[in-house]
């Protein structure tokens, strides 16, 4: 199946030496502040991903500063994603996207992406990238967004330059990275036309 991330230059070589687990054998689970979720086992490359799962994640849902999306394959948690709200002002933006109501775009934040390391080139990376762009599809019916956005980390620039995301400003820590969703929710809708539902969706 073509998932979306590949219409934004995924490179093919990218998935060469990996045994992909299949999207439709994932179940999402949407993190609420009550779950009994036991996240102890988890453990990506990157220990402040762990600890915010586990320490953090489920006060900030109650608090309603972001959601956390949990992926499980055969029982096992094998990756988790946050989103949150987000503007941007980058002057490359500004030129060739005529935003009426000032400098800031809206968007949406892909503030936490985590895999866990036993599952390490096993696709999920690809598929929580398919379900983010999905989900930003949803939100783009019910409330104005035109960019994903995310604060890279050295190591994850390359990952999110495949997927198409291009560089802003540099921070202290990360690097502004965003990507302009127009083209992909234009594929979207039509597919929605041409096949009456989106690829890869359920």
């Amino acid at each position: 199946m073509q998932l979306y991330p590949n219409t934004f230059g995924i490179a093919a070589e990218s998935m060469k030496n990996i045994t992909p687990i299949s999207f439709s054998d994932i179940e999402f689970v949407q993190l609420t502040p009550d779950s009994s979720a036991d996240f102890s086992d988890f453990f990506c490359e990157e220990e402040e991903l762990n600890d915010y799962l586990r320490n953090d994640a489920k006060k900030e849902c109650a608090d309603m500063f972001s959601t956390t999306h949990l992926l499980y394959y055969q029982g096992d948690l094998v990756g988790y994603f946050s989103l949150v709200t987000d503007t941007i002002i980058d002057k490359r933006l500004r030129r060739s996207i005529c935003y009426p109501y000032g400098d800031q775009l809206p968007a949406i934040k892909i503030a936490r992406l985590a895999r866990d390391a036993k599952y390490k080139k096993c696709g999920i990376g690809f598929i929580i990238m398919q379900k983010i762009f999905l989900l930003t599809y949803f939100i783009t019916k019910k409330a104005g967004c035109r960019l994903l956005t995310v604060d890279a980390k050295e190591s994850a620039i390359h990952y999110y330059e495949e997927y198409s995301f291009v560089k802003g400003h540099e921070k202290r820590r990360e690097t502004s990275m965003f990507l302009d969703i127009k083209e992909m929710v234009d594929k979207m809708d039509a597919d929605i036309k041409s096949r009456g539902k989106l690829i890869g969706s359920t």
